[in-house]
């Protein structure tokens, strides 16, 4: 989408390169001819640095920065060190120097594409429902869907914003009795006298606390220089907000009892620059009425500097809103905005608050409660507590140690009417970065994998859209491993990478997985649901490794690690490094339910979604496991890869079963509710779906009653059984989402000019069958929370996300191809308007909790649910109807399932296909077709279709004579994605040349 930013100070350039990297059109004014950053040191603690490190700016940002390990109180007067407080945080309590943040930042943004224009004076904003406009003094106009004012403390575009709540004056910043004197000193100044030295021991954090006033201390040792800031309570000579000139000596006056390290500090300091402190006062909102513009830092919430707080605080408020504005529409911009308020201004004013009481407690005029040292040992046993008293470790710790994305927010407001994208914003943002949650359940591992074969170290980079792309598949984690097999044998290097979506085990199992006796390493996608015929507890990946390491060291031989592969039941995709071997294995499972491409050059390539542009990959077929040696002088062009079966008998399909081709030599009997294949079939699905929906987390900051489990809900037959079985096994407090898609088509709009888009919504197919199942649902389980929730897609956002969906689904690259990707794409990212009762004024804004969605695929191919089933029976009877369905299942590997994995899991979910577990599959397979589908018994009368008859008779038998009896659809016809714009596109049109 289009944002505008009016700023480019550090929040500005901040909100600049995030919403950039994640490719909006960003567009910086700012007023000055130039930029010229003033003030000292600036840091950004771990609450933010969690944030920073998400966007891959770590880098960047290690280079100019130095980590403190702790924060240091002392007193002013004597040197004295009253608290060390040391933490141990997973992520780093970064400290620079404004001057290089703000050139770092400015370079960031340009290089990802953001526009910076200086000299462009804003005078005027607006906004309404649709658009945000900003007038330049200039006389130019510019229009976007969201405008970030990061204008400062004096903001000229609050009073704007907030022009609806009162006189403007009433928002203007309050003016304190603080002065602060910032001095910004070299190291080289320092040795005219040694004893000043000792401030650039260290690069932590250093706050000395007196009487009437406070210094605070830290020294950037990648710039050799040394930041002071020094806070005086009470009146001065200064009467204006800022000055760039501070009076030194009055500081040194002021300061002349101070420790002999300051005073001999303050004696060679050449000058300072003086402001008053100043703050906004706690706002009503933070956005216009309309919710098209946003203030952002300290044209929100200015507080005191000495919390070390600001910038990180903003640092957050950028990375809430990135990842809001990430998965909504340039029409759900306003909700968006609320929502991102709901999370991030309570956050902001209790850390101000903090920020108060601290300038008077530095100052003196408080006791400081904490008098020991707390070593990290210590602290991290301490529970964050942001209700906590501000001297206390557990605020502190909540403080520094903030969360932005991760941290629940209470009260709940799942179906709070005032504001319902809360609930969206705080599942969605906890789905895409906080993995620590609900340790205590099983959890799933769904993953982003990557691998390169390089001739030279350190030769490939992950390409940024790439990187994207693998990190939407897995935004717990992103790792890497590099390794050189033969140092000075072989010139071939392997570049190993993940990312992880973990909710499988007791933790987080950070990928690449590796192996400390062996060093050999695994990337994993996917489930193992059972090893050797044994459920699998815990993390898999870590299971499979450990499977695999074993094979190697005790069988010696590629026989055996292939055997141990074999073993492995679930929908899976791998890479694994046996480094004592040198061989690396990759494939997908039997029925290929996960994606890998592989593409060969230069380097040897193999990945779950292709690079921007996406040509020159390959899918790796779904028919064996793939073996490379790496000990020869080959080049990574000439590598050759063996292909292994996943079953030496080769009349197995799919490698799973021998499919029953048996004809009747007598009539049939027609199925009917007790026959044995329909109870069989019940078991059968039961137990695939007890693996795929029992011990399934709760969502990050969702609710106990909150879904955990969605479907993709056309109201079909397939969907609706997997519903409603499900409904028998997941816990009674828990809701369940069904997820139903509709699209805006222009060619069916233009047939029916009498009809608002609402009402063309809800004519889409999917639409009348979903909601009629629904209302099935309602009846045969009253108990149950079900929430349909309804995906409405206009035509401008599908045209949107064309080109994001053309890339996914490549090396498919047809009209077809897209259409039903379109469908499974904005259907798995849930975000509509849902509804807990059949009336359709209760609906209210809704993106589902659920990371675990299910799919009906797989049925029609085993059950003969397709119109080519009927059709081969007619024309060839049982003959032609078996090599049909013996043709449908053999090719479920090879055709569109890599496909649908690249564009279900693009939005951090995991799409689970209870119909295609190989026990069902295989027990499906050996059934004789007229258990399955009774093309004998035509449906007249009593009897129901044919296609699927013993699916349709479960459902039957399940209360649900409606959805029994629903005939299949498409789902690009079902949802009105196919043909959007002339009926004459035909489905194998290519996309791509």
């Amino acid at each position: 989408m289009k944002v505008i930013i009016i700023g480019a100070g550090l929040g500005g350039l901040t909100a600049a390169s995030a919403l950039a990297k994640s490719g909006h059109q960003v567009q910086v004014l700012e007023r000055s001819p130039k930029l010229n950053p003033t003030g000292g040191g600036i840091s950004i603690r771990p609450s933010a640095s969690k944030v920073i490190q998400s966007w891959g700016f770590q880098p960047v940002l290690e280079q100019i920065c130095d980590r403190s390990p702790s924060v240091t109180y002392r007193e002013l007067n004597s040197g004295e060190i009253r608290t060390t407080v040391v933490d141990a945080p997973e992520h780093a309590d970064w400290g620079s120097t404004r001057r290089a943040f703000v050139k770092l930042l400015q370079h960031q943004a340009a290089q990802a594409g953001a526009q910076i224009r200086f000299g462009a004076n804003v005078v005027t904003v607006s906004d309404d429902e649709t658009k945000a406009t900003v007038t330049l003094e200039s006389g130019e106009e510019l229009v976007c869907d969201i405008l970030i004012a990061a204008d400062g403390i004096k903001s000229h575009a609050r009073r704007a914003v907030l022009s609806d709540l009162g006189p403007p004056e009433k928002w203007d910043p309050i003016i304190d009795q603080t002065t602060f004197y910032s001095f910004d000193m070299a190291a080289s100044e320092l040795t005219i006298d040694p004893r000043s030295m000792k401030l650039t021991e260290n690069s932590n954090i250093t706050t000395w606390k007196g009487e009437g006033g406070f210094v605070v201390t830290r020294y950037s040792s990648k710039f050799g220089r040394l930041g002071l800031l020094f806070a005086i309570q009470g009146e001065t000579d200064q009467k204006s907000l800022w000055d760039e000139k501070g009076d030194i000596d009055f500081v040194r006056r002021f300061f002349k009892d101070a420790c002999s390290d300051m005073i001999k500090a303050l004696g060679i300091a050449k000058s300072c620059d003086r402001w008053r402190v100043a703050e906004v006062p706690d706002l009503p909102r933070w956005s216009s009425k309309a919710g098209r513009i946003v203030l952002l830092g300290d044209a929100a919430h200015a507080m005191h500097p000495n919390a070390a707080q600001g910038y990180s605080t903003i640092i957050e408020d950028i990375g809430v809103l990135q990842l809001l504005l990430s998965a909504g529409s340039t029409a759900s911009v306003p909700q968006v905005v609320n929502a991102w308020q709901a999370i991030c201004k309570p956050r902001a004013e209790r850390v101000k608050a903090f920020s108060q009481w601290n300038t008077k407690h530095l100052s003196g005029k408080t006791e400081h409660a904490i008098g020991v040292s707390h070593a990290d040992s210590v602290l991290e046993k301490i529970v964050p507590d942001k209700n906590a008293d501000f001297s206390s470790l557990e605020f502190w710790k909540w403080n520094a140690d903030y969360d932005a994305i991760g941290e629940r927010q209470k009260p709940s407001v799942a179906h709070a009417p005032a504001n319902p994208l809360r609930l969206f914003a705080r599942v969605f943002i906890a789905t895409r970065l906080d993995p620590r949650h609900d340790q205590d359940l099983t959890r799933l591992t769904m993953c982003g994998i990557h691998a390169a074969i390089s001739a030279d170290a350190g030769r490939h980079q992950l390409a940024p859209g790439l990187e994207r792309r693998l990190r939407n598949r897995g935004p717990d984690h992103l790792g890497a491993v590099e390794v050189q097999l033969c140092p000075g044998e072989s010139s071939l290097h392997l570049t190993l990478a993940s990312t992880v979506l973990s909710l499988r085990g007791d933790h987080l199992a950070k990928q690449p997985l590796e192996d400390a006796e062996s060093g050999s390493v695994l990337c994993w996608n996917g489930e193992a649901w059972k090893l050797g015929g044994k459920p699998v507890e815990g993390n898999d990946g870590e299971a499979v490794l450990t499977l695999l390491t074993a094979a190697s060291r005790n069988g010696g031989r590629e026989d055996s690690v292939l055997d141990a592969l074999r073993s492995i039941e679930g929908p899976f995709a791998f890479i694994f490094l046996d480094k004592t071997a040198k061989k690396l294995y990759y494939g997908r499972d039997r029925l290929g339910r996960r994606s890998l491409l592989l593409k060969r050059g230069d380097e040897f390539l193999l990945s779950s979604i292709a690079e921007a542009p996406a040509v020159g990959w390959a899918e790796v077929e779904a028919d064996g496991c793939y073996t490379i040696q790496l000990d020869g002088e080959n080049s990574p062009a000439e590598l050759m890869p063996v292909r292994h079966d996943w079953d030496q008998n080769k009349d197995l399909v799919s490698s799973i079963g021998i499919f029953n081709a048996s004809i009747p030599t007598t009539p049939t009997t027609p199925l009917t509710s007790q026959s044995l294949s329909v109870k069989q079939l019940r078991d059968h699905l039961t137990e695939s779906l007890q693996l795929r929906v029992l011990n399934v987390p709760r969502p990050p900051m969702a609710e106990t009653s909150d879904a955990r489990v969605g479907v993709l809900f056309s109201g079909g037959l397939d969907c609706t059984v997997l519903a409603r079985l499900s409904s028998d096994m997941i816990p009674p407090g828990q809701a369940i989402d069904l997820i139903n898609v509709a699209f805006e088509n222009p060619r069916i709009a233009s047939q029916n000019k009498n009809l608002s888009t609402a009402e063309l919504y809800e004519l889409c197919p999917d639409r009348v069958t979903g909601r009629k199942s629904f209302a099935e649902l309602l009846t045969v389980c009253p108990d149950r929370q079900w929430r349909f929730v309804t995906v409405n897609v206009p035509h401008e956002e599908t045209s949107a996300h064309r080109a994001e969906l053309i890339d996914l689904i490549y090396p498919h690259n047809t009209e077809m191809d897209l259409s039903i990707a379109c469908a499974l794409y904005f259907a798995s990212r849930g975000q509509g308007m849902g509804q807990l009762g059949p009336e359709l004024d209760a609906a209210e804004p809704y993106s589902t909790t659920a990371r675990v969605l299910l799919s009906g695929l797989g049925a029609d191919e085993l059950f003969g649910g397709y119109v080519r089933h009927a059709t081969a029976f007619t024309r060839g009877g049982y003959p032609g109807l078996i090599d049909e369905l013996k043709l449908d299942v053999g090719r479920l590997g090879k055709r569109n399932l890599g496909r649908d994995d690249r564009v279900l899991a693009h939005w951090s979910r995991e799409v689970r296909l209870p119909y295609l577990d190989e026990s069902l599959v295989k027990w499906a397979i050996e059934l004789p077709a007229w258990e399955k589908c009774d093309f004998d018994n035509p449906g007249t009368g009593f009897h129901l279709e044919s296609e699927k008859r013993v699916l349709r008779l479960l459902a039957d038998s399940l209360g649900m004579r409606s959805v029994a009896a629903e005939k299949k659809r498409a789902i690009q016809f079902g949802a009105r994605t196919a043909k959007m714009e002339s009926g004459k596109v035909k489905g194998t049109t290519l996309l791509l040349p």
